[in-house]
């Protein structure tokens, strides 16, 4: 199990309103990317009485925590995994990006069948890789899908 807190405090300013949601959707998006996790969106509060906005995210493995936290003017971030995240089998639930996902339409469209787009996509992603972390590149999803998830994206093109 991996857990870190982070609190973010930050000054509101009206004309700023509209943007709230997307920009938290921008930066769990990017902190997505960077750590190798994916968050869903569990709960959305825009006319909060402590807050001008706020929304919350759970890890796709989490439990919602149930503490209460008194600090009323702090944005909380909670990072609190049940299952640990730097391992092949976490990777492989990570979602395709969606440059892999342009890859294998264009794959689809030049006529290839999804197992050869598969084997082509590996050998390309083998042959870029630089260093001996090819085990865990083949693992990750998001660069290198899951049987499941690139014949969802050949039935998708279909």
């Amino acid at each position: 199990n991996e857990s870190f807190k982070v609190v973010l405090k930050t000054k509101i300013y009206p004309d700023d309103n509209n943007s709230y949601s997307a920009n938290c959707d921008n930066w769990v998006r990017k902190y997505s990317e960077h750590t190798k996790t994916n968050w869903i969106v569990y709960k959305t509060h825009p006319n909060y009485k402590k807050f001008e906005y706020r929304k919350e995210y759970v890890c796709q493995h989490s439990v919602k925590n149930k503490s209460i936290h008194a600090e009323s003017n702090a944005t909380r971030i909670t990072f609190e995994n049940t299952h640990r995240i730097h391992v092949a089998e976490t990777y492989s639930f990570l979602r395709v990006s969606k440059s892999v996902q342009n890859n294998f339409k264009q794959y689809f469209s030049e006529g290839m069948t999804p197992a050869g787009a598969k084997q082509m996509h590996e050998v390309q992603l083998i042959s870029a890789e630089e260093s001996m972390d090819v085990a865990k590149i083949l693992a990750n999803a998001q660069c290198n899908p899951t049987e499941r998830q690139f014949y969802m994206m050949y039935d998708t093109w279909r």
